[in-house]
């Protein structure tokens, strides 16, 4: 896979540790997250709120250790939240909602100290 800028084509490889936020938030993405979301381990940010997408949320999120901001909000999600994301210990802001999500919410971790809106 091939990241563009500025015209020019760069490995996936070369660029993973520069990216730190991705905004993909109302673009009428549809189908399945990627497994491979899972390769962007310095990601701090991750909206893909109001899109189409499905499927159960992919276990390779936890792999994402800096992850502070995760909005899946808004699309057609369903399963349950991996419990491997307990251990998303800079998880501070976490949006499920409008999903047709079931199961428990994750115990200990970060889920034990994220603020109750209501």
């Amino acid at each position: 896979m091939s990241i563009f800028t500025k015209g020019r084509a760069l490995g996936y490889s070369t660029t993973l540790y520069l990216v730190r936020s991705i905004d993909l938030s109302n673009h009428s993405l549809t189908g399945e997250i990627p497994t491979e979301i899972g390769a962007l381990a310095a990601l701090q940010t991750l909206n893909l709120s109001r899109n189409r997408l499905e499927g159960q949320i992919q276990n390779s999120i936890s792999k994402m250790e800096s992850l502070e901001t995760l909005d899946l909000s808004y699309n057609r999600l369903s399963g349950a939240i991996p419990q491997s994301f307990s251990n998303l210990s800079s998880l501070s802001d976490f949006n499920v909602s409008y999903n047709n999500l079931s199961g428990p919410i994750p115990q200990g971790g970060q889920f034990s100290t994220l603020d109750d809106p209501y």
